[in-house]
């Protein structure tokens, strides 16, 4: 399955039913159940726009792009652009090529491994945020959640803006095995 040339934008409004953690999604690619897997899935020249609605809603989670339990795939040229989180990839065996976040609130590049979707062999040419409103936390984030994130390498990182440029974090039972990250280049955050 090919995804390309598209653009999903989530538009104003703002729904109180969507708090349970469900909404406000731009573009979303992912498997249906829990043991169901995406396989062969490509995405190319793709953009997520979405707002973030009531910035006091801390269970709200809100995806500009969110590529999840895809397997044997690759993307390309992927933007996210607002909301809680840029781009997400919860992907395993995939190959991305340049993949950006801007004007996100937690992460605008985030990599995240759990049961529902573990991150397993990755290799990312290019991550870049850009985050110069007062809420970007975080520019780059990988992070094992509930399941070990293994065999990730990021060519360049480059971060503009925001609070935090890069950070690797995992849990004592579940942690983040071989991320390599090749070059990181930081402009204009609060910290490296």
């Amino acid at each position: 399955i090919t995804v390309e040339n598209l653009g999903a934008d989530h538009g104003t409004a703002y729904s109180n039913a969507r708090k349970a953690g469900a909404g406000g999604d731009g573009l979303v690619i992912h498997k249906v159940g829990l043991n169901a897997i995406r396989k062969n899935i490509n995405v190319r020249n793709v953009v997520g726009l979405t707002r973030m609605g009531d910035y006091n809603d801390p269970q709200a989670a809100f995806h500009a792009v969110l590529l999840e339990g895809l397997r044997y795939g690759s993307a390309d040229n992927v933007l996210g652009v607002g909301g809680w989180f840029g781009v997400v990839l919860k992907v395993a065996d995939f190959a991305v090529g340049k993949v950006m976040g801007r004007e996100n609130d937690t992460a605008s590049v985030y990599l995240k491994s759990n049961s529902y979707a573990p991150v397993d062999r990755v290799t990312i040419e290019s991550a870049i945020a850009s985050n110069y409103s007062a809420r970007g936390f975080v520019g780059v984030l990988v992070q094992s959640s509930d399941a070990e994130l293994q065999a990730v390498s990021i060519g360049s990182v480059s971060v503009m803006g925001g609070y935090t440029s890069m950070r690797v974090e995992g849990e004592t039972t579940q942690p983040c095995v071989s991320v390599a990250v090749g070059q990181l280049a930081t402009r204009g955050g609060v910290s490296g």
